[in-house]
């Protein structure tokens, strides 16, 4: 692999990471608002209701993954 393909494959990386954190943000901060709407409005607001929301879930569920202990590593 040459250096320019490396670079290129190194910023793409850094990209959907950022991209990656920002929704993730978003998503809590929407998570939060929402409860508040609906303690206040009292009328069900939901974030699934929002278009972003699979992008949403697909990251949170990749963030649980890389938390979670391996499994395959020898008690203590």
């Amino acid at each position: 692999m040459n250096t320019g393909t490396f670079l290129i494959q190194d910023l793409n990386s850094q990209f959907t990471s950022s991209r990656d954190n920002a929704v993730e943000r978003l998503g809590r901060t929407m998570d939060d608002m929402l409860q508040f709407l609906q303690k206040k409005f009292k009328y069900p607001f939901q974030i699934k209701d929002l278009i972003w929301y699979e992008q949403y879930l697909r990251i949170k569920t990749i963030r649980a993954a890389e938390a979670k202990p391996d499994v395959d590593l020898p008690g203590l």
